[in-house]
Formats: structure tokens, C-alpha cells, sequence
């Protein structure tokens, strides 16, 4: 006859699933940690100020490139105004906000560059919200003689948007401040082209229209509002979250499985060699402790492959925060799951006993 499986030997997969299951919920993904303020200040940009009430934007091109985010801290903007002067030539005084002129340049008609001069910084009037959330306004003044007639200024510079970084990763956030452009005599048309990360996800307000992955663009009769606002992160793929999610689970398993089967393997070995006494007092003083860096370190490839799959690049410092505390945590709970698993291990590994012969009648 075959010698029988204990009650107690089959209980064994249902406890061990159920500690897994523990220790599963326990790496779930971290609430995210509100640790100091998340959110960081960028530029103030805006449209220029002028004193010059008698001249007119016909049309304005507006160009906002958050794809040099990807690799970078700052967003490219490239800014092309039509004037019709209809008087005698004059000089234009345009007064700008935005720090990063400093190192960008303005163009007349396309050919002739127009140094900047620092100046104080234009008065932010007390109606903007959160205008006072932004880094030091400097104000940057660009002298521009135009002619009787219609001229063409450019202006392109890089900005530095605002970023929150409260989630998994961080948001970049851009406001163009259209408000100032009502100081001209006149505002024809808007076109607001915008590009951004084919992958990011990507918010407007105003909305605009897709023109194709990554690019939107929309054309508006006079200013639609005080301020246009682009927020844009990038996105965790269905594919990625399912990976990191089974990346866990399997190195939950995997931590179950060898510390089980190990301390399994030593009770065994205890057994045939009949330890007893200061030889088992000993196992559990010196051996049984391993199992909690072994159990943590096992479970932590889990977590080291879920983490891999996330761009460091745009990580945010919330959740950089809450993943070291959720480690810390982890180990904490690899004490008793670790301690647990390779003490049930290693008592059923001495319950075993050498299989029966089966005897023919």
C-alpha cells in the first residue's frame, strides 16, 4: 500500500497562497505621498506689452513645442506677428516677461535682428490667477522700428513650464497669456499650433483640433480668452501597467517559492540527520533569520522589474518618495511573511518520511 499524504501536508499550498496574497496587496501600487509641495513654478509668458495703441496685429502665428520635454526641462516658442502700421514709420517698444529671450532672438521682416535690453518687469495685473505661482518676472524690452505698412516680427525662445509632481509621473503645465495683446488697436486671427509627444497625454484649454499624432493646431477670429493653458505628462501604456503588475505578482511567487522550497529542503535534511536539540535551537537562531533578507530580496525583483518599465526621467519626486517608503515597508513585512514561510517550510520538510515500499499481494 502507498503510504497516505498528510491533512497537514495539503493544507501547506493554501497557506502559502494566502501569504502571498498579503504580501501581493501589500506591493500595490503606493498611494501617491503629498510630501512638501509637489508643484514647481515655471515662466511667466506672455504676449507683448506695448504703448503703441495705433497699431494693429493682423495675424499671429503661435507655436508651442512641448516635444524637447521628452529629453529636456524647457518647451520651445516661436511666436510670429503681422503689424499693419497705417501712420508714419515709428518705433515699437514691445515689453516682454519672458526670461528666456535672453537667449532667444526676435527678428524684423525676417532678416534684421533686434537686441534685447533688461528692464523692469511689466506690472502683472492683480486679476491673473496664480500669475504670483511663477518664477521672478524679468521683463526684457526689444526696440523695433517699423516703416509705414505691414511688417513681420518673430520671436522664439524657450520657456520653463510649470510642473506638478504629485503623480506617478510629473505633469508639465504652459501658460501663454494672451491678455496683453488687447493693448494693440486691433487683433485679427490666432493660429495656435501646438506639438507634444505622440505618447503624452495632452489637455487644452481652449481646445484644439488634432491634425495628427502629436500635433494640434486651431485658427480663432480675435484673442478666445486671457490665457491659453497646456498641460501634457507622459502615459503609463496598457501593456506596461499589466507588465508591472505581473512583475510583482511574480516576484511575490518566486519569493514564496524559493524561500519555501529551501527552508523545505533543509528541514529534510534535518530529518535524515535526526537533528534535535541545540542543533535545531541553532537552525532557528542562526538559519531562520536569513529567510527575511532572502524573502525581501526575492520579492524585490518584482519591484525592480515593475520600476523598470517607468521613465526616471520624468519621474515624480511624490512618488520617488512613497516608492522608498513602500520598500522600507515591504521589508518590514518580509519579516514575518519571510519568517512564516521558511518555518512552515522547514516543519514539513522534517514531517516527511522516506516513501513506503508497495507490496504486491
Amino acid at each position: 500500500m502507498r503510504a497516505k499524504r498528510s491533512r497537514r501536508g495539503r493544507s501547506l499550498p493554501w497557506l502559502l497562497s494566502g501569504l502571498g496574497l498579503v504580501w501581493a496587496i501589500a506591493l500595490l501600487p503606493p498611494a501617491q505621498a503629498n510630501m512638501a509641495n509637489p508643484e514647481w513654478p515655471g515662466h511667466l509668458l506672455t504676449e507683448p506689452w506695448t504703448d503703441v495703441a495705433t497699431l494693429a496685429i493682423v495675424h499671429e502665428d503661435l507655436v508651442l513645442d512641448l516635444r524637447p520635454l521628452e529629453t529636456e526641462r524647457y518647451a520651445h516658442i516661436q511666436a510670429t506677428y503681422t503689424i499693419n502700421n497705417p501712420g508714419e514709420a515709428t518705433t515699437v517698444a514691445l515689453l516682454f516677461a519672458a526670461p528666456g529671450l535672453e537667449s532667444g532672438t526676435v527678428t524684423l521682416d525676417g532678416t534684421q535682428a533686434i537686441a534685447a535690453t533688461p528692464t523692469a518687469a511689466p506690472t502683472i495685473p492683480d486679476d491673473w490667477d496664480d500669475a504670483s505661482f511663477y518664477q521672478e518676472v524679468q521683463g526684457l524690452e526689444f526696440q523695433v522700428p517699423l516703416s509705414s505698412g505691414q511688417h513681420e516680427i518673430a520671436v522664439n525662445y524657450q520657456g520653463l513650464p510649470s510642473s506638478d509632481d504629485a503623480g506617478v509621473y510629473r505633469e508639465y503645465t504652459l501658460q501663454y497669456w494672451l491678455a496683453p495683446a488687447r493693448q494693440w488697436q486691433s487683433f485679427g486671427t490666432l493660429t495656435v499650433d501646438v506639438f507634444a509627444p505622440s505618447n503624452w497625454e495632452t489637455m487644452f484649454d481652449p481646445d484644439l483640433a488634432g491634425v495628427e499624432a502629436g500635433h494640434w493646431q486651431q485658427t480663432f477670429d480675435g484673442l478666445p480668452g486671457d490665457v491659453l493653458t497646456i498641460a501634457s505628462r507622459p502615459l503609463i501604456s496598457p501593456i506596461a501597467g499589466f507588465l508591472r503588475g505581473l512583475s510583482l505578482v511574480v516576484g511575490v511567487a518566486i519569493a514564496f517559492a524559493v524561500t519555501g522550497w529551501l527552508y523545505y529542503w533543509l528541514g529534510g535534511i534535518s530529518q535524515r540527520h535526526a537533528w534535535s536539540g541545540g542543533g535545531l535551537v541553532l537552525t532557528f537562531l542562526l538559519v531562520m533569520p536569513l529567510s527575511i533578507p532572502l524573502f525581501w530580496g526575492l520579492s524585490g525583483l518584482g519591484v525592480w522589474g515593475s520600476e523598470s518599465l517607468l521613465s526616471g526621467a520624468h519621474l515624480g519626486v511624490s512618488y520617488r518618495y512613497s516608492r522608498m517608503m513602500m520598500m522600507l515597508l515591504g521589508g518590514v513585512i518580509a519579516a514575518p511573511a519571510g519568517l512564516l514561510t521558511a518555518i512552515f517550510g522547514f516543519v514539513y520538510g522534517r514531517q516527511q518520511r522516506p516513501p513506503q515500499p508497495v507490496i504486491d499481494r
